[in-house]
């Protein structure tokens, strides 16, 4: 497949991370504003975002991707912050039907042990387990919607 490509299209800005310097970056990109030193949203961008003891530097992805990215991106950080709740509350609503079974049992075979935690998870607190999750995807919503607006406002 020689000459398949005829042309080509460059998703990304110019970086500095890349191969090619920056003196033929700023001669390609001639413009108006040539005296103002370029701030190189890429490399932010790939220095801050992605940290998981980071939130997403939101700002720098409105700038970089546009609009709808960034709340999109505002989104997904809400709801993986929003996740840690529910997670723990799983957690113990499962080691509680793993103790459960557990005190029930007096057999102690692998096999016995597995079918102990395939059935862990049907246990007294799993419809009061559902009825949070329902309740918290009902609040994460109320918290998504509130950050959005102050977001929106705030740009």
């Amino acid at each position: 497949m020689v000459g398949a490509f005829k042309d080509g299209f460059c998703l990304h800005d110019p970086s500095t991370g890349e191969p090619v310097s920056l003196n033929e970056l700023r001669g390609r990109n001639q413009g108006l504003d040539d005296g103002l030193p370029e701030p190189d949203l890429r490399r932010v961008l790939g220095n801050k975002w992605g940290l998981m003891w980071r939130s997403s530097p939101i700002h720098y992805i409105r700038n970089y991707f546009g609009e709808k990215i960034a709340f999109y991106f505002a989104w997904v950080s809400t709801l993986m912050t929003s996740l840690w709740i529910p997670a723990i509350l799983g957690l113990g609503v499962f080691i509680y039907g793993v103790c459960d079974r557990l005190a029930e049992s007096e057999d102690r075979g692998l096999k016995h042990l597995i079918e102990i935690v395939k059935s862990s998870s049907d246990n007294h607190l799993t419809p009061a387990f559902a009825a949070i999750i329902c309740l918290w995807g009902r609040i994460n919503d109320s918290v998504y919607a509130c950050a959005a607006l102050h977001d929106a406002y705030s740009r």
